[in-house]
């Protein structure tokens, strides 16, 4: 019925794992190679919210450098990609209370994940944290065509959900955990209702949530259905 909370799409950096340290030090060090500089700042404040090929292109612009092309691009995500596999052998901590709250969510629905971080970063720390089975799955950056906000992720992973239980969920009926504004834009151009978390930005920044919390610590589907009622 649409206005119940048939599926929880949570997003990943920010919201499972505290991931964007690691993020940053990635590009840190693949763009001090090209003498781009990126300051933790600039991090925070324009690239933290988007996918890894879009920062790519936001940093060269901002450093008014014409487009990578081909080789050149491809060869950036690369270097990204295994920089970060290498930090995050050292370990991602998950947020407080994700966990439990995965962990009571995925007993009564499906849970799923739509992130701007690509799968294979997403199951190397789920899977470190024994926590992969608790998802149907997971749609990543490198999975989709539009980068959040557009609302293809979460379109994807609302699929992804129907496809591997064999449910017919209306993307009306999912609601989406985000931590920053691009996300909860994304989610509620998918014709979902989205909660923000206050892990990245001040719930201030969140505004166009349905809800904001301050974690995640304690959280109920209970809780949601009452925090999103339409």
């Amino acid at each position: 019925m649409v206005g119940s909370i048939r599926a929880v799409l949570f997003d990943f950096d920010g919201v499972i794992a505290d991931t964007e340290t690691l993020h940053f030090q990635a590009f840190v060090d693949v763009f001090d190679e090209i003498g781009i500089r990126v300051t933790e700042e600039d991090y925070n404040n324009i690239y933290i919210a988007l996918s890894d090929r879009d920062t790519i292109r936001a940093a060269f612009e901002r450093a008014g450098r014409p487009q990578p092309r081909g080789g050149l691009y491809g060869e950036l995500m690369r270097k990204k990609a295994e920089r970060y596999e290498e930090l995050a052998e050292k370990g991602a901590p998950l947020f407080p209370g994700v966990r439990e709250c995965v962990e009571r969510l995925s007993e009564r629905l499906p849970v799923a994940i739509g992130s701007g971080a690509l799968y294979g970063e997403i199951m190397a720390i789920l899977n470190a944290h024994g926590i992969a089975h608790l998802f149907v799955g997971a749609v990543g950056a490198d999975m989709v065509l539009n980068s959040k906000p557009d609302p293809e992720t979460y379109l994807q992973a609302c699929a992804l959900i129907n496809e591997k239980r064999g449910m017919d969920i209306d993307p009306r009926d999912c609601a989406v955990i985000e931590d920053t504004d691009v996300g909860i834009r994304a989610g509620k151009s998918a014709g979902m209702r989205a909660l923000g978390v206050a892990n990245t930005y001040p719930p201030e920044r969140l505004k166009e949530a349905d809800a904001v919390v301050d974690s995640l610590e304690g959280l109920t589907l209970e809780a949601m259905e009452r925090l999103l009622s339409p």
